[in-house]
């Protein structure tokens, strides 16, 4: 969508079309470029167009290979960048804090919008040092649900950190693979899918007394439905 320029259910691209780098760290060319052009079938586009979409396999750390990395920003004009995945991007040493910070002082060395793919740990929270929360503007969880054997999947983003601006509403869509080659999305209220249970509790409760349409809720059956206690609710 950036580098088409698209604005598309919920996604909205300013200043486009732009030029973007793909650092990827996990996968291959070929991976990414099956992807992408899933994606631009299931917007309506032709097969992947790679003016202005520069893919790069990396091996090293990001500081390692900041050198060849700006020689390619500033040699195609790039004004935006994806770095997949944040771990590999530190060389390994994700939890280091030294290597979180050699991480983000090289992006900030590449002097454009950049998109920093990262991981959780088992509880859930960001894997590695504490300056993967401290560095980013902003901060995004991606989730999905998909029921087995359903060639549809919700994914949603959820707002978990802004510098500068209040926390965005969770976006989330439904992305369907009934059609071989082909991905569409299509946007979804995120109350009416399995991610509910990841919206803030205080929007939970104000969309179930929107469904009651007569009387109200008492605090104990919110408790149940929501299994939360009492002390939680009020």
């Amino acid at each position: 969508l950036v580098h088409e320029g698209l604005s598309v259910d919920g996604l909205t691209v300013k200043e486009g079309p732009h030029r973007v780098l793909y650092l990827d760290w996990e996968t291959t060319s070929s991976d990414i470029r099956k992807r992408f052009a899933m994606i631009r079938s299931g917007l309506g586009l032709e097969g992947v167009r790679n003016e202005g979409l520069l893919y790069k396999a990396m091996t090293r750390s990001l500081a390692e290979d900041l050198e060849a990395v700006l020689e390619i920003i500033q040699d195609q004009s790039i004004d935006f960048c994806v770095l997949d995945s944040a771990g590999y991007a530190t060389g390994g040493h994700p939890e280091d804090s030294g290597a979180a910070m050699d991480l983000f002082s090289a992006i900030r060395e590449l002097r454009v919008s950049s998109v920093v793919i990262s991981h959780v740990n088992k509880a859930g929270s960001l894997f590695g040092s504490e300056y993967f929360w401290n560095n980013p503007r902003f901060i995004f969880e991606a989730h999905k649900y998909q029921t087995e054997g359903d060639k549809k999947v919700v994914t949603g983003l959820f707002n978990r950190k802004s510098n500068n601006a209040g926390l965005l509403a969770p976006i989330v869509w439904e992305l369907d693979f009934s059609d071989p080659g082909t991905v569409t999305l299509s946007r979804r209220n995120p109350e009416d899918t399995g991610l509910e249970p990841l919206l803030h509790l205080r929007d939970r409760i104000i969309n179930l007394l929107r469904e009651q349409k007569i009387g109200g809720l008492t605090v104990a059956h919110l408790a149940e439905v929501l299994e939360k206690s009492e002390g939680h609710i009020r």
